[in-house]
């Protein structure tokens, strides 16, 4: 009887939070930064572009990670 090996999933799991600080309103329970009410357009775009660089440099460190899980934040109703 032959044996059949088994493929083993070699890369470690990696999850990624990335926080988006611009809410409607200040969650009672929420801890994170956040600037309530803030809708510049600008800033916003600002932000997230510093955060798709800052993704770009630190995935050239996550090589052999399988990202499993995204957060975002705030939540999707806000």
């Amino acid at each position: 009887m032959a044996l059949i090996p088994i493929v083993e999933n070699k890369k470690k799991s990696l999850g990624i939070y990335v926080h988006i600080p611009f809410c409607r309103s200040k969650c009672e329970y929420c801890d994170f930064y956040s600037i309530p009410g803030a809708r510049s357009r600008d800033l916003m775009d600002r932000y997230l572009d510093a955060v798709i660089l800052h993704i770009r440099e630190a995935a050239q460190g996550a090589a052999g990670y399988e990202a499993v899980s995204y957060t975002t934040s705030p939540s999707p109703r806000d």
